[in-house]
């Protein structure tokens, strides 16, 4: 027997509903372990109460295994269901900062070092974003090449509106040779492979376009997570979420971020890049070409963004 396409939707629609009621009881039962578990070194929010948290996410240079790298993707999201906002900065890789404890390198180093030298790549990757831009960051999320590939393909892919054609004639292979690449504009429904390309790719402009079209790639996540399709795998999803991420976000905070997001999933993202005139072009001593941040202009954008001012480094500038 064949049932009425209309039928079956009638039949998925409150099994979607009970799922999601499922989800949000376990997520409120549980709320109060994840307020007790946030970073000792850093303000607990209250997430019962819907304030703010914000994580680092971090993509990794990372073309083998067990390859130690180099941060390619560094951003904010911050979240707060109290005052219904969602906040994402990208922050330049080669922004020069100090990194705590190492002196002043490009900010995509803070990751690699801390995984070489303190077997924690996120933590200091953590400290060296709230002393630069003194922003209290509660949590990381670091994911690699073949991680972003599967979580992108988890979701069934993404759909992502390319703005204009991309062409890539030195597109960086993961065996570290060359390949050409051609993405078209207009709406694209991409696999983890493609949107890869698309978030990586940056010939065809420069590094601060590229941050723009990783945004994109968020936004088209974040769309995909809250499908009529998605929300019925959510209890099957955290398990696979755990194994491609690295991140300190316990199971309690996760579910309450899910949570949070869905909902505020109406709620439009202010999203911004650290891009000219915020940052110029700086030549250290050693010949190193680098950016460095305009504090007046870079404040507001904080303040904006994160509810706080940020303040400048106090320290003297070391080439």
């Amino acid at each position: 027997m064949i049932v009425p396409a209309v039928n079956q939707q009638r039949r998925i629609l409150p099994l979607r509903r009970l799922v999601l009621c499922a989800v949000l009881a376990v997520i409120s039962a549980l709320a109060p372990l994840a307020v007790a578990s946030a970073r000792a070194d850093t303000a607990h929010p209250n997430l019962q109460s819907g304030d703010r948290f914000t994580v680092l996410l971090v993509g990794l240079d990372r073309r083998q295994p067990d390859e130690s790298s180099r941060s390619d993707v560094i951003m904010l999201l911050s979240i707060e269901r109290k005052t219904r906002t969602l906040s994402l900065l990208s922050i330049p890789r080669d922004l020069w900062v100090p990194i705590p404890d190492y002196g002043w390198y490009r900010i995509n180093a803070a990751y690699l070092f801390g995984e070489v030298y303190e077997g924690s790549g996120g933590a200091l990757a953590r400290r060296t974003i709230e002393s630069v831009f003194d922003v209290p960051v509660h949590a990381v999320a670091a994911v690699d090449f073949d991680g972003f590939v599967a979580l992108v393909d988890a979701f069934g892919g993404i759909d992502v509106t390319v703005a204009k054609d991309l062409v890539d004639n030195s597109y960086p292979t993961r065996d570290y040779g060359f390949t050409r690449v051609f993405i078209p504009e207009g709406p694209q429904h991409m696999d983890g492979d493609t949107a890869l390309i698309y978030a990586r790719t940056r010939h065809p402009d420069n590094d601060f376009k590229r941050m723009g079209r990783q945004q994109n790639v968020i936004q088209s996540v974040r769309t995909a997570l809250f499908s009529d399709e998605m929300i019925l795998m959510f209890p099957f999803l955290f398990e696979r979420f755990n194994e491609i991420i690295e991140t300190d976000l316990t199971l309690a905070e996760q579910l309450i971020l899910l949570r949070d997001l869905y909902l505020l999933r109406d709620v439009e993202v202010k999203a911004r890049v650290i891009e000219p005139p915020l940052v110029y072009d700086y030549v250290t001593d050693g010949g190193a070409f680098v950016l460095l941040p305009d504090w007046e202009l870079v404040r507001p954008v904080i303040g904006e963004l994160f509810g706080s001012p940020g303040e400048a480094p106090e320290l003297e500038l070391v080439q």
